[in-house]
Order: C-alpha cells, then sequence, then structure tokens
C-alpha cells in the first residue's frame, strides 16, 4: 500500500524479497498475481521452478476485478470509486486491457497481437494450464500430477458477497452490443488465448473426468 511508489516497483520489490525468503524458508507452492517478469524473474532465480495457471473467461474477469475492486475487501476501494464512475470507464483503463496475456506471455506478443504465439507460448512452457470453468476437475488433475491422488477442493475464500446490486447493474450494461463489442476490441489477445485453452479441456474432460474416477481412492484419515 505504498503510495510513494509505482505499483511496478512495488511488486518487483515484492518478488525480490519472495524470492530472498527461499533461502532460509523454502515455499513448495507459491501464488499470486504477478505480472510476466515477476514469474520469469522467479523461474530463473529458482531452478526447478513449475509454472501452472487457471485462466478465467476474459469478460467474467473483468466483471469480477471492478466488483472487488469497488468493494469494502479492497483497502483502495474509495480512490477507485472516485476515479472510476462506471464499469465502462473501467474497461477502458490501460491496466485492464488484455490482463491475462500481460502477466503469462512475454509483452512483446502482447504488443504485437500475436495471440498464437502467446498460445503456444502457454502450452509449451507451462506445466499445467486450466480454465475456471472447469476449476473443480482442473483441481483435481492438479493434484493427480503434484501429489499422485486426485483432491476436490476443500475452501472457498475472499469472495466477494456484497456487490450483488452493483453485479445486476454491471450485468444490465453488458446487454449492450456496444460495450461487449468494446471489451472484445480491447482484449482480443485474452479472448483468443481462452477460447483456445477452454477448446483443449472441451475435448479432453470426459475422457480425463472418467480417469480421475478410476484412481482409487485414499484411506479415510490419510
Amino acid at each position: 500500500l505504498d503510495r510513494g511508489r509505482p505499483a511496478p516497483e512495488r511488486y518487483d520489490a515484492a518478488t525480490e524479497a519472495f524470492i530472498a525468503a527461499q533461502a532460509s524458508a523454502p515455499c513448495r507452492f507459491a501464488s499470486g498475481h504477478v505480472q510476466f517478469r515477476q514469474v520469469q524473474r522467479i523461474a530463473g532465480a529458482l531452478p526447478g521452478t513449475r509454472l501452472f495457471t487457471l485462466l478465467r473467461e476474459p469478460v467474467s474477469r473483468l466483471v469480477s476485478d471492478y466488483l472487488y475492486q469497488r468493494s469494502a475487501m479492497h483497502p483502495l476501494a474509495t480512490e477507485v470509486r472516485s476515479r472510476i464512475p462506471d464499469f465502462a470507464a473501467f474497461i477502458e483503463l490501460p491496466g485492464q486491457r488484455n490482463r491475462i496475456a500481460r502477466h503469462l506471455v512475454p509483452p512483446t506478443l502482447v504488443k504485437a497481437g500475436d495471440s498464437a504465439a502467446g498460445i503456444a507460448r502457454l502450452r509449451n512452457h507451462y506445466a499445467f494450464v486450466g480454465v475456471q470453468e472447469r476449476y473443480e476437475l482442473g483441481f483435481r488433475a492438479l493434484t493427480a500430477l503434484i501429489a499422485g491422488q486426485p483432491s476436490a477442493p476443500a475452501a472457498r475464500k475472499r469472495v466477494n458477497e456484497g456487490a450483488a446490486e452493483e453485479k445486476a447493474a454491471v450485468m444490465t450494461a453488458l446487454e449492450s452490443p456496444a460495450l461487449r463489442g468494446r471489451i472484445a476490441e480491447l482484449n482480443a489477445f485474452d479472448l483468443a488465448v481462452h477460447r483456445a485453452i477452454a477448446a483443449d479441456w472441451e475435448r479432453i474432460a470426459a475422457p480425463l473426468q472418467a480417469f480421475l474416477e478410476s484412481r482409487p481412492r485414499p484411506p479415510a484419515g490419510a
């Protein structure tokens, strides 16, 4: 929350502190909304790091982020509300355009609009790429890969339950073809990436589900 420095500097500092902490207190898993250069910094500094991500449908991601930033869960909500009057203004923020891609693939690809190369990058450099729309199946597959046994999600935390009216207003706004078109224009890269990975999951979902269900269940209490 140090507003005296630009946000990228604060994220870089947090990344360096995380890397330094691994020398004395290494962790097995870490997650966060870090951008591409920080991901690369961590992977380069900690050999053997494997990357995984769960993509969210880009329009749903925008809605969720907008509602969160205006909620009591966000420490800067008052500032956000004073600066960004509505959802239409929110989608125009440069930081919200192709935000998924800017976290996961080289910025040169995003700038060039080369979504095909971005999709190939995800498939080739990440150990696992899931989609939030198949969260439970993806979670079970990921835990099977990590631990040899699929596990179901057991917790759901930091859920923004207090934005029903604002969410209704956003969903009404999204009925506008013009607004939908503007979102598609500003987030073409993200939409292309999500479509491709979601299609991958559509192809494998049924056989993967069957395979995971065939795995022996661990004994009670294990």
